[in-house]
This record gives C-alpha cells, structure tokens and sequence, in this order.
C-alpha cells in the first residue's frame, strides 16, 4: 500500500510539473500592438507563422490569427511559411522627419524560438 502511494504521488508531482514547465502564455499580436505601452521592454511569446524575412536586417514578419509583427534576432532567420513560437522583448521604433512621423511602429527582440 505504501508503495502503490509513493508511486502514485511520484507520478502526479512529475506529470505536474512537466504541464507546468511546458505551459507558456502565448498572446496574441493585436493585443500586444493595441496595448503597446502595457508590454512595452516586456517579454512576451507569440506564435505564428513566418510570412517574410529582410536578411540584410536581420527582420523576418511572423503572423497568427490576429495581425503580424516584426520580430528582430541575432540569430539565423528562420524558414518562411513555417510556424514558430518566439519568445522576446517588446521594442518601438519612432521616426520623425522635420515633424513628420515616418513610421511608428512595435516590434519584438527575440530571445528564443522554437
């Protein structure tokens, strides 16, 4: 009996944990867009599929259900039209020209992808 509970007890404290350190919270890239100064220098997951990449900048596009966003790395650029969770830290870049804004837009510096 006693063994038949420690086993027990050892499966459920490991098959709970492992549901706990596999569940992350995905958001969804409107949401983050919409309420950038919320997620602003934040890290947040996304996933998408990745719908174009500028190499020379080292940009790719990914996008779900709601919207796209570009995502910014240091590493490799991933494969176009695959899907991808990435994990980063939500950034904005302004620029203005003799008061003009150019673009004003929310991007991601990814941290990881899997």
């Amino acid at each position: 009996m006693i063994k038949y509970f420690t086993l027990t007890t050892f499966c459920l404290a490991f098959f709970t944990s492992c549901n706990f350190l596999s569940s992350i919270d995905i958001k969804d890239i409107k949401e983050i867009k919409e309420k950038r100064t919320e997620f602003l220098d934040k890290e947040v997951s996304i996933k998408g599929t990745v719908e174009s990449k500028l190499g020379i900048l080292n940009l790719y596009v990914i996008k779900d259900n709601t919207d796209e966003i570009y995502v910014y790395t240091k590493d490799t650029l991933p494969n176009k039209n695959q899907t991808y969770t990435v994990t980063g830290i939500v950034k904005e870049r302004k620029e203005r020209l003799l008061g003009f804004e150019l673009f004003d837009e929310v991007y991601i510096e990814e941290t990881e992808r899997n």
